[in-house]
């Protein structure tokens, strides 16, 4: 809408408002990407703590919308069992 009224109020041509769109994009593109980048260091620092307490490798892949999976590694049935005493531990 901001776009639209600056148009409108700069009286601006076709040239003009396709340079204006590709410099509104581009900002656009700047403000995902950090955020995005923001997202990843959370998520990096998310997996790194999850390691520590689990003891073993974390994958943490997020998808559009917020959703995601959270992959735990085991490297036998004995580490499986390990991994399920220390998560059920949590329950109260």
């Amino acid at each position: 809408m901001k776009l639209f009224e600056r148009i409108v109020k700069n009286g601006l041509n076709v040239r003009q408002v396709e340079k204006l769109v590709r410099e509104y994009g581009k900002k656009s593109e700047q403000k995902s990407t950090h955020a995005q980048r923001r997202s990843d260091a959370t998520v990096g620092s998310i997996e790194e703590r999850m390691q520590q307490i689990l003891g073993t490798r974390v994958k943490i892949d997020v998808h559009d919308g917020g959703r995601g999976e959270i992959k735990v590694e085991f490297y036998s049935s004995d580490d499986l069992e390990r991994l399920f005493d220390l998560i059920s531990s949590i329950q109260s």
